[in-house]
């Protein structure tokens, strides 16, 4: 009876580190939570941070939003709950009442000539990922509940900074007179550089107490609206062999990046060119810009080739 029992238990094949791993490793991480996803929004979460720095999680309250950002992070082993030091996934959750920077970043205290980073954690955790030791590895950033305040407000240095080359993504923490006169200048820079090892994902719900997102804003992320699964039927348990997930370097993960354009992108962008123009004929205000156009081919061509 035992063996019978064994030989059911679904393993998953570490010795290649491919897209299908890390889907897989998704599946078996919300198993063990007893958390139901749909495969395709694996899929489609994976895809989407594979081309994009910045992704948005939407979905009724309660789908698990937060809770596949973490199983994200365990399927890459960046999620060490064992020991906090090494954990390279950061929560933050957004406040109402923040309205600018300052309130993510920190400010300059100039009665005491320090720098006071904000108490998210966010300016320390980004300090961290581009120490020399950290760059070959994989930072997630989750701003919980990213629409409670007006995002153009609090974001708004990074919306203009995500558009920009990975090495040439500077965040100024405060002017540069300041440089070398602060107490903690050097724990503190004040510029600090992003690079592609970080990734940032919002979630959001959608009712009467959040913000809509700006143009601006949805122009410069990958949005994705979480299914909820058919709990009547489609719940089911799996039955995995137990997993030692692997550490994913961020050489291992840009190594699953096609950045090649595809021949079938040029049928691609005639359906979207016929798209913009029908939009156009209704406004004026309505198409679909170049930056789009880009983010959807990166996107088709970046789909796993593997059959899930």
């Amino acid at each position: 009876e035992s063996t019978k029992w064994e030989e059911e238990l679904i393993e998953i094949d570490v010795s290649e580190k491919t897209d299908d791993l890390i889907i897989k490793s998704m599946d078996y991480h919300s198993q063990k939570r007893n958390l139901f996803y749909n495969v395709k929004d694996f899929v489609n979460i994976h895809t989407a941070l594979k081309c994009s720095s910045l992704v948005i999680l939407s979905g009724l309250s309660g789908t698990g939003k937060s809770a596949i950002v973490d199983i994200y992070a365990r399927a890459l082993g960046i999620n060490n709950t064992g020991n906090p030091d090494e954990n390279r996934l950061l929560f933050i959750p957004v406040r109402p009442s923040w309205n600018d920077d300052s309130d993510l970043l920190g400010y300059v205290d100039l009665v005491h000539m320090v720098y006071r980073a904000s108490d998210s954690g966010f300016v320390d955790f980004l300090v961290r990922a581009q120490k020399e030791e950290n760059k070959n590895k994989l930072f997630i950033v989750c701003f919980d509940e990213m629409n409670l305040a007006r995002v153009e407000h609090y974001f708004s240095q990074f919306l203009s900074l995500l558009e920009r080359p990975a090495n040439q993504r500077e965040l100024q923490l405060y002017d540069k007179q300041y440089s070398g006169r602060l107490y903690n200048s050097t724990e503190y820079p004040n510029r600090i550089k992003i690079g592609d090892n970080v990734k940032f994902i919002g979630t959001v719900n959608i009712d009467e107490s959040t913000y809509h997102f700006s143009d601006k804003v949805l122009d410069r992320a990958n949005v994705i609206e979480l299914d909820v699964l058919d709990y009547s039927k489609e719940w089911t348990k799996k039955q995995y062999a137990s997993l030692i997930t692997p550490t994913w370097s961020k050489d291992e993960y840009d190594a699953l990046i096609n950045k090649d354009v595809d021949i079938k992108a040029d049928k691609v962008q005639e359906l979207l060119w016929e798209i913009h123009q029908l939009l156009q004929s209704a406004s004026a205000k309505y198409g679909v810009g170049p930056r789009i156009v880009k983010a959807i081919k990166m996107y088709i061509n970046n789909l796993p080739k593997t059959e899930i």
